[in-house]
């Protein structure tokens, strides 16, 4: 009888495999699947990814810089066109040497000796700070900003010193790069 026992349990052991290797084998290779698409996922999706959002982020550095130095190089051009008026200005009435009374052109102030000739605008007199040859954006005490520019001509008597200046707002901001970047002033 132990033989026969033993003959059951051996028949009984290869039946118990066969009919147990088959899940057993679909849950092994179930995993090696998954671990090869993990694996091909990290080798060679991921890199991808990555390379792919390190040329986005860099193709936006560099779009950004663009902008920044096409937008410094307008406000300069626009500072160097009102610099330019107000030593043009300053030199017509040192050459003039005409009676400046009827007043300063629009966004001037005229100092000729001590006097001083403005219209109405947001500045009526130039600032002490400023020398003749400056050119930049400035702020005013209510939160204004204009573009200024200070030049001279002359000597003694016959110095005339101009301060030109313009608004600098959104919406001239938004002249400077239409269609290319969108430029705001934060305060």
């Amino acid at each position: 009888g132990a033989d026969l026992f033993t003959l059951f349990f051996i028949i009984f052991l290869c039946l118990s495999l066969i009919t147990g290797i088959r899940p057993l084998m679909q849950r092994l290779l179930w995993r090696v699947r998954h671990r090869l698409l993990v694996t091909y996922f990290l080798a060679g999706v991921l890199p991808l990814i990555l390379i792919l959002a390190i040329f986005g982020l860099g193709f936006y550095m560099f779009v950004a810089a663009t902008s920044n130095y096409l937008s410094q190089s307008a406000l300069n051009d626009r500072l160097d066109l009102l610099q330019t008026a107000a030593n043009l200005t300053a030199r017509n009435l040192v050459n003039a040497r005409g009676n400046v009374s009827s007043g300063a052109p629009d966004q001037m102030i005229l100092r000729i000796g001590n006097r001083i000739f403005s219209k109405d605008g947001p500045v009526q007199d130039i600032p002490a700070w400023s020398k003749p040859g400056f050119k930049g954006v400035i702020r005013r005490d209510t939160s204004e900003y204009l573009m200024a520019a200070h030049e001279e001509a002359g000597t003694g008597a016959q110095r005339v010193e101009v301060f030109a200046y313009a608004p600098f707002d959104n919406e001239v901001l938004a002249k400077f790069l239409p269609n290319v970047a969108s430029i705001q002033i934060l305060r």
